[in-house]
């Protein structure tokens, strides 16, 4: 995966990617960031568009800007995956 930035020392592993190049490695990038928690920011004209990240980080980021707003944090929904 060429196209694929190296991650950087304090950000292990977040990677930038474009959207040319998402489309002919979905498979590889969406499997790297659910098993192996990596992150990906997917660029458009060399600008961040997107970022691709696991289900379970995504969730917790939701509830530590519910905490960080003051607002009651929703309970998992059922026959989510444990996080």
């Amino acid at each position: 995966m060429a196209a694929v930035s190296q991650p950087k020392a304090s950000t292990p592993d977040r990677h930038t990617i474009n959207v040319t190049d998402l489309r002919t490695e979905t498979r590889e990038i969406l499997e790297n960031a659910h098993f192996r928690g990596w992150h990906y920011v997917v660029l458009r004209a060399g600008q961040p568009m997107i970022a691709i990240l696991d289900h379970a980080e995504y969730e917790r980021i939701l509830v530590l800007a519910a905490d960080g707003e003051g607002k009651v944090v929703a309970k998992e929904r059922a026959g989510g995956r444990p996080g």
